[in-house]
C-alpha cells in the first residue's frame, strides 16, 4: 500500500514538474538587451564574430521558444549563451574604447606613447580575428599604460590632477 502511494506521489510530482516549466522570457529579454547594448557601443565593429554568435544563439532560442514547453530548457540555455557573448563583447569593446580615448587625451597634451598605440592596434586586430584572450590582455595593458601616461603628462605639465577614470 505504501509503495503504491509513493508511486502515485512520484508520478504526480513528475507531471506537475513538466507542466510548470515556464518560458524563458526573462532570459530572452536579457539577451536582447545585452546584444543591443553591445551594438550601441559598436562592439560589432571590434568583435563581429561574438555579436554574430550572440544573435545566432538568440535566434535559435526564439525558434525553440516557439517549439513549445519541451524545448524551453534549450531556449533558456541559448538565451544565456547569447547574453554572455554580448556582455563579453560589450566589456572588451568598452576597454578598447577607453584606452583609445585615453590615448587621444595623452596626445592632446602633446605626448606620444607609441608602444601603447601599438598595443591598442594589436588588441583591436586580435579581437577582430577572434583571439579574445590575447585581445583582452593587450587591451587591459594598453588601458593601464594610458592611465600611467596621463598621470605622467599631468606631472610633466604641472597641472592639477584630473579624474583618471577614462571615459570613451
Amino acid at each position: 500500500m505504501k509503495s503504491a502511494y509513493l508511486s502515485i506521489c512520484i508520478v504526480l510530482f513528475m507531471l506537475s514538474a513538466c507542466s510548470s516549466v515556464l518560458p524563458p522570457t526573462q532570459a530572452m529579454s536579457d539577451a536582447r538587451q545585452a546584444i543591443q547594448a553591445a551594438r550601441d557601443i559598436k562592439a560589432h565593429v571590434y568583435l563581429p564574430a561574438n555579436i554574430a554568435c550572440a544573435e545566432r544563439r538568440l535566434h535559435q532560442a526564439e525558434k525553440e521558444l516557439s517549439a513549445g514547453p519541451h524545448a524551453y530548457h534549450y531556449a533558456h540555455f541559448n538565451a544565456e549563451v547569447a547574453k554572455e557573448e554580448a556582455v563579453y563583447a560589450h566589456q572588451l569593446t568598452q576597454t578598447l574604447l577607453s584606452a583609445e580615448s585615453g590615448l587621444q587625451q595623452v596626445k592632446a597634451q602633446g605626448f606620444e606613447w607609441l608602444y601603447t598605440e601599438v598595443l591598442l592596434k594589436e588588441a583591436k586586430a586580435l579581437a577582430l580575428h577572434g583571439d579574445l584572450q590575447k585581445a583582452s590582455a593587450l587591451a587591459a595593458s594598453a588601458l593601464e599604460q594610458v592611465e600611467q601616461a596621463l598621470a605622467q603628462a599631468e606631472a610633466a605639465l604641472h597641472v592639477e590632477p584630473v579624474n583618471r577614470k577614462i571615459q570613451p
